[in-house]
Protein backbone atom coordinates (compact mmCIF):
# COMPACT_ATOMS: atom_id res chain seq x y z
CA UNK A 1 0.00 0.00 0.00
CA UNK A 2 1.39 3.18 -0.72
CA UNK A 3 3.93 2.54 -2.69
CA UNK A 4 6.17 4.50 -5.58
CA UNK A 5 8.53 3.04 -8.22
CA UNK A 6 11.64 4.63 -8.68
CA UNK A 7 13.63 3.58 -11.57
CA UNK A 8 17.22 4.30 -11.58
CA UNK A 9 17.30 4.20 -15.64
CA UNK A 10 15.18 6.93 -16.13
CA UNK A 11 16.94 9.40 -14.15
CA UNK A 12 19.98 8.30 -15.83
CA UNK A 13 18.83 8.69 -18.97
CA UNK A 14 17.90 12.33 -18.12
CA UNK A 15 21.69 12.78 -18.09
CA UNK A 16 22.05 12.21 -22.09
CA UNK A 17 25.61 11.34 -23.54
CA UNK A 18 25.86 15.00 -24.88
CA UNK A 19 26.19 16.59 -21.61
CA UNK A 20 29.73 16.71 -20.54
CA UNK A 21 29.78 14.19 -17.87
CA UNK A 22 32.19 10.90 -17.05
CA UNK A 23 30.32 7.80 -16.83
CA UNK A 24 31.15 8.39 -12.88
CA UNK A 25 29.71 11.95 -12.86
CA UNK A 26 26.05 10.38 -14.20
CA UNK A 27 25.92 7.71 -11.78
CA UNK A 28 26.86 9.94 -8.86
CA UNK A 29 24.17 12.28 -9.81
CA UNK A 30 21.89 9.33 -10.39
CA UNK A 31 22.50 8.33 -6.67
CA UNK A 32 22.12 11.36 -5.66
CA UNK A 33 18.75 11.89 -7.43
CA UNK A 34 17.79 8.56 -6.39
CA UNK A 35 18.50 9.69 -2.44
CA UNK A 36 16.46 12.79 -2.89
CA UNK A 37 13.20 11.29 -4.69
CA UNK A 38 13.36 8.58 -1.74
CA UNK A 39 13.89 10.81 1.25
CA UNK A 40 10.90 13.36 -0.52
CA UNK A 41 8.63 10.20 -1.05
CA UNK A 42 9.51 8.25 2.59
CA UNK A 43 8.50 12.00 4.19
CA UNK A 44 4.95 11.69 2.56
CA UNK A 45 4.53 8.59 4.12
CA UNK A 46 4.86 6.36 0.82
CA UNK A 47 6.89 3.05 0.20
CA UNK A 48 9.55 3.30 -2.00
CA UNK A 49 10.97 0.48 -4.17
CA UNK A 50 13.74 1.50 -6.51
CA UNK A 51 14.67 -0.67 -9.27
CA UNK A 52 18.68 0.20 -10.51
CA UNK A 53 21.93 -1.27 -10.67
CA UNK A 54 23.59 -1.41 -7.11
CA UNK A 55 27.00 -1.71 -6.75
CA UNK A 56 29.09 -0.40 -4.07
CA UNK A 57 26.56 2.78 -3.72
CA UNK A 58 24.35 0.59 -0.83
CA UNK A 59 26.51 0.90 2.36
CA UNK A 60 26.32 4.86 1.53
CA UNK A 61 22.66 4.96 0.61
CA UNK A 62 21.88 3.32 3.74
CA UNK A 63 23.57 5.40 5.75
CA UNK A 64 21.77 8.90 3.88
CA UNK A 65 18.41 7.42 5.78
CA UNK A 66 19.76 6.29 8.46
CA UNK A 67 18.38 9.52 10.15
CA UNK A 68 15.01 7.92 8.89
CA UNK A 69 12.52 5.49 10.73
CA UNK A 70 12.82 3.22 8.09
CA UNK A 71 13.28 -0.48 7.37
CA UNK A 72 15.03 -1.22 4.47
CA UNK A 73 14.68 -4.61 2.22
CA UNK A 74 17.74 -5.44 -0.34
CA UNK A 75 16.84 -7.84 -3.13
CA UNK A 76 19.47 -9.17 -6.24
CA UNK A 77 17.92 -10.03 -9.72
CA UNK A 78 20.26 -11.39 -12.21
CA UNK A 79 20.06 -11.24 -15.90
CA UNK A 80 21.64 -13.43 -18.49
CA UNK A 81 25.21 -12.22 -19.98
CA UNK A 82 23.59 -11.09 -22.80
CA UNK A 83 20.99 -8.80 -21.22
CA UNK A 84 23.86 -7.07 -19.18
CA UNK A 85 25.42 -6.50 -22.30
CA UNK A 86 22.89 -4.87 -23.91
CA UNK A 87 22.26 -2.84 -20.56
CA UNK A 88 25.79 -1.42 -20.19
CA UNK A 89 25.76 -0.74 -24.08
CA UNK A 90 22.82 1.20 -23.80
CA UNK A 91 24.07 3.22 -20.59
CA UNK A 92 27.11 4.24 -22.13
CA UNK A 93 29.11 1.64 -19.78
CA UNK A 94 31.13 0.05 -22.18
CA UNK A 95 34.65 -0.09 -20.04
CA UNK A 96 32.00 -2.84 -18.00
CA UNK A 97 31.66 -4.56 -20.56
CA UNK A 98 34.63 -6.82 -20.16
Amino acid sequence: ERCVLIEGDLLLHMLHHELPLSWDERLSLTWKNLLALTRNMLRQGLNVVIDFVVEDELEWFCEQLSDLDVSIKYAVLHADKEKIAERLTTRGDIDSLE
